[in-house]
């Protein structure tokens, strides 16, 4: 029996966010490839500095910075008002906010369930997942590639790694075609995509969003204006961090190559209509090991 399950939303929460006992090229996979903000002994030592403040010089911070300090704290910061979130912030970190791998393991695995309110934007984005599916033939072919078979698969779990652990929203095999007229791909890394590619199959992992704050929405906008709504790019790249918007789908996506050993991943965004844009990710097999063997060094194995 495997006691843990390392997905990628426990990817995410548990990879380190400062450069202590992390070597450069750790560093520069968090910081500069997946875009994480990893902080320096120095800046942890600024922010518990927070707390040790005149109440007159925390007021002249903005509420979302109050909170971001509250948040590094372990302090709540939900639904309060400044003076609320200045009194929390004076009282510093809380103690016990330190807590071994195993603890962080089963606060992330015994997940509560979600509020009423995101219940409607989870379930539209399972709907949408079938309809995506049924247009990924397309999708692929204006990418410059062909689908030669796609299927659903549930939770995978890695061979040779047993606690790593992710689910793909489909499995794809695909064959570049480079010489399709019809395709519109624009390839957002156009030193690392397409010339170099062989003519063969490769296995590719599905992943899909269905955001739905307006905020996302216009980000999504501008990166249509951008990248347009075909393209290909090389994980880390500036494309890379644009189109997958969030920290923690960067992770998901890196996630699911190393897991099942993927050289691709198609990521798409899509509303409740259609498919706003996709993009082809490259993972070079560097970026995969160094997931694998350092990411999660300090985490229980199965003896």
């Amino acid at each position: 029996m495997q006691a843990f399950s390392i997905t990628s939303t426990l990817c995410y929460a548990i990879l380190p966010r400062t450069d202590d006992a992390l070597t450069e090229v750790e560093v520069s996979l968090l910081k500069d490839d997946l875009g994480i903000n990893v902080k320096s002994i120095d800046d942890v030592q600024i922010d518990i500095s927070w707390q040790y403040k005149d109440a007159s010089e925390l007021k002249k911070l903005s509420n979302d910075q109050l909170k971001q300090i509250c948040k590094s704290y372990g302090r709540t910061y939900s639904n309060k008002k400044k003076e609320e979130l200045v009194n929390t912030v004076i009282l510093g970190p809380v103690m016990t906010q330190t807590i071994t791998e195993v603890e962080k393991i089963l606060n992330y695995s015994f997940l509560q369930p979600l509020p009423q309110e995101d219940r409607s934007a989870h379930r539209l984005g399972s709907l949408n997942e079938e309809r995506v599916r049924s247009s990924i033939k397309a999708i692929v072919s204006k990418l410059g590639w062909s689908v030669v078979d796609m299927f659903e698969c549930g939770l995978l779990r890695n061979k040779m790694r047993e606690y790593m652990a992710t689910s793909l929203d489909g499995w794809l095999v695909i064959k570049y075609d480079g010489s399709d007229s019809e395709n519109d791909s624009n390839a957002s890394d156009s030193n690392d995509i397409g010339c170099a590619i062989d003519r063969q199959n490769y296995h590719c992992g599905l992943e899909i969003k269905t955001p739905s704050s307006k905020k996302l929405q216009n980000k999504i906008r501008s990166s249509i204006d951008v990248y347009g709504p075909f393209s290909q790019c090389e994980f880390g790249s500036l494309a890379f961090k644009k189109l997958v918007y969030k920290p923690e789908y960067r992770v998901q996506v890196l996630h699911h190559a190393a897991v099942a050993n993927l050289k691709y991943i198609l990521f798409v965004v899509a509303g409740s209509t259609k498919v706003h844009y996709s993009v082809l990710i490259r993972f070079p097999d560097s970026k995969i090991s160094l997931l694998k063997k350092h990411s999660f060094r300090s985490l229980p194995q199965k003896s």
